[in-house]
């Protein structure tokens, strides 16, 4: 069995702020900024379309909105520049944490601290990112607007 390709948040052109999640070659998801400096991005797959909107200069809070439906989806806040918190509509909630005391890699992470999704080498033009083992995740998750 072929091993699965990994994932990562490219950006594919440096002056646009549109990123693509890719598996090897395939395109799986688009993020793009609705305006070049502004808060507010979408990002759309084959499943839909969802609408990430930053409010808050030092304690960031973004909203996660499904835009074929205009209800909300999860809240992320952001007490501060290292941690962040996901909340989903049934209440359960992912930890978005530095995995390493350098910042290079950061994970979404459940409240026990078994981290779900890892993202390494995360610049302004992109990041690989790891299902870790045992771990699921919502779209949400996969976006690298959890923090930093």
């Amino acid at each position: 069995m072929a091993a699965e390709p990994p994932l990562t948040w490219v950006r594919p052109k440096w002056h646009r702020q549109v990123f693509e999640l890719r598996a090897g070659a395939e395109r799986l998801a688009m993020l793009r900024w609705v305006r070049s400096w502004g808060s507010v991005a979408e990002v759309e797959t084959s499943f839909g379309t969802w609408r990430f909107h930053r409010e808050g200069a030092f304690r960031h809070r973004i909203t996660v909105t499904d835009v074929s439906t205009n209800m909300e989806l999860a809240v992320v806040t952001q007490p501060r520049i290292s941690k962040g918190e996901l909340t989903l509509p049934n209440g359960e909630q992912l930890l978005w944490r530095k995995g390493n005391f350098w910042g290079s890699i950061w994970e979404w992470t459940r409240p026990d601290g078994t981290p779900l999704i890892r993202f390494q080498g995360m610049r302004a033009w992109g990041a690989q990112i790891a299902l870790v083992a045992g771990g699921t995740a919502t779209p949400c998750c996969c976006s690298p607007l959890g923090g930093t």
